[in-house]
């Protein structure tokens, strides 16, 4: 992108964006519910279940990760829309005086 090019990005768009990585946080949080029992692998039990226990730290993280990203879109929407407001209102009163 050269400095002439302008980037625009609907507010809808990041309303969209915000929610969906809210929801996908809240659907890969929800799938805690379906966690397997622990596996019965004979010897191989110990390692199994270290195996699933990291898989579920990781969702967890995940889970947090999409819900604080989605929590930073909507600020980042939010100033956005504050800081093209007061730019408008600025060019507005330039113009009009």
């Amino acid at each position: 992108m050269s400095e002439n090019e302008v980037l625009k990005i609907p507010f809808g768009d990041l309303d969209i964006a915000k929610e969906r990585l809210r929801r996908g946080g809240s659907t890969v949080d929800g799938l805690h519910a379906e966690v397997p029992a622990m596996p019965e692998a004979g010897e191989f039990s110990g390692a199994a279940g270290a195996v699933l226990a990291h898989l579920l730290d990781a969702t967890a993280q995940l889970a947090i990760g999409l819900g604080a990203v989605g929590d930073a879109v909507g600020a980042a929407a939010a100033a956005y829309r504050e800081g093209d407001g007061a730019a408008r209102d600025i060019v507005l009163q330039l113009w009009t005086n």
